[in-house]
């Protein structure tokens, strides 16, 4: 057995992408205990640190291997009416005579002594199962990763590979060419399942994708975190940020919410417990939390790390709180498994649809902020408040969603074990 991961983060610089990435290649281990698991990533060193046995794969230029001309420049040097019709030749082959394209690309590519091309194409050849793995990307905020992604997954279809799409949240997509790729190519995907109802299954229905091959599991590290779950409730409130680019949140407007979230732990008097997930550089929930926390502020952990934090440790200080203010989505999922409540600070529509998503699955016990609008400041307070008093209500509701969820993930692997045999 034969499997090719496609994961969401490839620098293992996402303390969420890394375990979601975990709980999906332990699931495949325990159901083909001597399959061949490969994962693309860019840091091959860090991926053997935290998966032993798993092969890296590098996906840098890749799109050779997607866009394949038999033609080569015939259709860019030929008149406009002839190149139009080698590119529909071309495109004819690539549905019904998949194999003959790729044999043809695997000569140009040893012609031209390409060899990182030819290993990557003749791998996927010999693959069985490629799962693109969970992931929240699948949206106008990364449609050139997105696209390249798709558009591997469709080619190891064309292959007579096995394809899985597992975990994911699926739009919101409006931007014309990632929606042109997702109504191509989600209904010829073997299996998908999704971390979240609202948003997902309206872009899926958009797309055209059969019922019967979608499935609602929420989250992959939901498991992960229920493990880690205590009996009783913390008394730290646990705050997390996300300032970045596709976030909506500036760094101008993160000193304005740690002035709020100072101002509840006081009326609370509780101690604050900064969670960073993500560690991208453009996206580094630590300096965020540096800027939040600035004045030094009590807290029960200082935001000091310069690499990812285990998730399972980031999971117990996590247990640690009573409630969680949280800027991203991971940071909400890690409290909501435990039981503990949750408000999520949405400044951008995509993280609106990422705090609906739970708000749907785990119910009154995550809250949204919408950042959007002027009064945010005085709903986030007076939410934190009422939560804080009510934690101990919420808590066995949401420990019975964590556990449907992870019987609907079961399932959903369940489903891709029968896909396979």
């Amino acid at each position: 057995m034969k499997i090719l991961i496609e994961p969401s983060g490839m620098y293992s610089l996402n303390v969420g992408d890394q375990a979601m990435l975990e709980m999906t290649y332990d699931r495949f281990r325990s159901i083909w205990p001597n399959a061949e698991i490969r994962i693309f990533t860019k840091a091959p060193e860090r991926l053997k640190s935290t998966l032993p046995g798993a092969i890296p794969v590098s996906p840098w230029d890749r799109g050779r291997c997607i866009d394949q001309h038999i033609f080569g420049r015939l259709s860019r040097i030929l008149p406009r009416g002839l190149a139009a019709s080698i590119r529909q030749i071309e495109q004819v082959l690539a549905e019904r005579a998949p194999r003959f394209e790729v044999m043809v690309a695997l000569s140009k590519m040893k012609l031209r002594k390409d060899e990182v091309g030819a290993a990557l194409l003749t791998m996927l050849r010999t693959t069985d199962l490629y799962v693109y793995s969970g992931a929240g990307i699948l949206t106008d905020a990364f449609v050139p990763q997105n696209i390249e992604a798709l558009r591997m997954l469709d080619l190891a279809r064309r292959l007579g590979v096995r394809t899985a799409i597992l975990g994911h949240m699926i739009g919101p997509v409006n931007d014309e060419s990632l929606r042109t790729a997702c109504r191509q190519i989600l209904p010829k995907i073997d299996f998908i399942s999704t971390r979240e109802r609202p948003t997902s299954l309206r872009c899926l229905r958009q797309c055209g994708v059969p019922v019967n091959n979608i499935m609602v599991t929420g989250d992959e590290t939901i498991e992960l975190a229920f493990n880690q779950a205590k009996r009783e409730l913390g008394a730290a409130l646990g705050v997390n940020v996300r300032s970045a680019w596709y976030s909506g949140l500036d760094r101008e407007t993160v000193p304005a919410i740690g002035l709020v979230i100072k101002r509840i732990a006081q009326r609370l008097n509780a101690p604050l417990e900064p969670l960073a997930i993500s560690y991208h550089v453009g996206s580094n929930d630590e300096y965020a939390l540096r800027l939040l926390l600035a004045d030094g502020d009590r807290t029960e952990s200082s935001a000091k790390a310069t690499e990812p934090e285990a998730a399972v440790s980031v999971i117990r200080r996590v247990g640690k709180c009573r409630l969680v203010i949280a800027g991203s989505y991971h940071a909400a999922v890690f409290a909501l498994a435990q039981g503990i409540p949750v408000i999520g600070l949405a400044f951008a529509p995509y993280y609106f649809s990422k705090f609906d998503g739970l708000a749907d699955l785990f119910g009154a016990g995550c809250a949204c902020i919408d950042g959007r609008k002027t009064e945010w400041a005085q709903q986030l307070e007076q939410s934190a408040l009422d939560l804080w008093q009510r934690a101990i209500d919420f808590k066995p509701q949401l420990i019975e969603s964590a556990k449907r969820q992870i019987v609907a993930r079961k399932m959903a692997y369940q489903r891709v074990r029968n896909l396979m045999e």
